[in-house]
C-alpha cells in the first residue's frame, strides 16, 4: 500500500534521478535498504550515483558494512552531507570519491554507545571484534583524509567527541567541498533593483 504521503512516489523519482537518501539512524536495517538500492543503480547503469545524507546516529558495524557497499560498487559515488553528520557514519561521507557538505553541515567524531549480551567470553570476544572493526574503520576515516589525519589523531578525535563545521571538516579532509558557495550574497552596490543571490 503507498503511504498518503506519497513517500513512495518520491523514492521513486530520486532513483530515476540516481539519488539515494539516507535521513537519521544508520543501523543494520537502514544499511540492508541503501545496499539494495546502490546495487540496483549500479546494475542499470553508469553514471555517477548521488547519496544524500544527514545521520543523526550511527552504529560503528553498520557504518562499516556501508562502507564496504560503497567500495564495491562500479560506479563513482557522490556523497553530500545536508544536514549532520554523528558517529562513525562520518567515515562513509569520507569514503566517497566526490564529498561535499551543505554550509550550515555539522559533523561530530564520536563513538555510539554499544552493548553486548552473553557469557563472560561471549562478551570478551564481542568487545575484541568491536574494537578490531573501529580500528579498521578509523583507519580508513583517516586514509580518506588524504593524509591530514593520522590515525591516532582521528582516535583521539573519536574519544573526545570532536565536533566540526563544514569548513573545519574540509580542513580536516571529510569533505572536498561546501556547496552552494557559489551563492554568496550579492553586493547591494552590484544590484540594480532588489535583493538576490548571484549566479553560478
Amino acid at each position: 500500500m503507498i503511504p498518503s504521503d506519497g513517500s513512495e512516489t518520491m523514492q521513486g523519482r530520486l532513483l530515476d534521478e540516481r539519488v539515494v537518501t539516507l535521513f537519521g539512524r544508520l543501523d543494520d536495517a537502514a544499511v540492508s535498504d541503501l545496499a539494495a538500492r546502490l546495487w540496483s543503480l549500479d546494475a542499470i547503469g553508469d553514471a555517477p550515483i548521488n547519496l544524500l545524507l544527514s545521520v543523526s546516529a550511527s552504529t560503528t558495524s553498520a557504518a562499516a558494512a556501508l562502507v564496504d557497499v560503497t567500495d564495491v560498487i562500479g560506479v563513482e559515488l557522490h556523497a553530500t552531507c545536508i544536514g549532520a553528520m554523528n558517529g562513525p557514519a562520518v567515515a562513509v561521507l569520507a569514503a566517497a570519491q566526490r564529498r561535499e557538505a551543505g554550509p550550515n553541515a555539522r559533523f561530530v567524531l564520536r563513538d555510539e554507545p554499544v552493548a553486548f549480551q552473553g557469557s563472560f567470553r561471549d562478551l570478551e570476544e564481542s568487545a575484541r571484534q568491536h574494537q578490531a572493526q573501529r580500528l579498521q574503520l578509523l583507519a580508513r576515516l583517516a586514509e580518506s583524509t588524504g593524509g591530514r589525519r593520522s590515525i591516532e589523531a582521528v582516535l583521539a578525535d573519536f574519544d573526545r567527541g570532536l565536533a566540526l563545521s563544514a569548513e573545519e571538516a574540509r580542513d580536516y579532509g571529510i569533505i572536498d567541498h561546501i556547496a552552494l558557495e557559489r551563492g554568496r550574497v550579492a553586493s547591494i552596490s552590484q544590484l540594480k533593483s532588489g535583493f538576490g543571490f548571484r549566479r553560478p
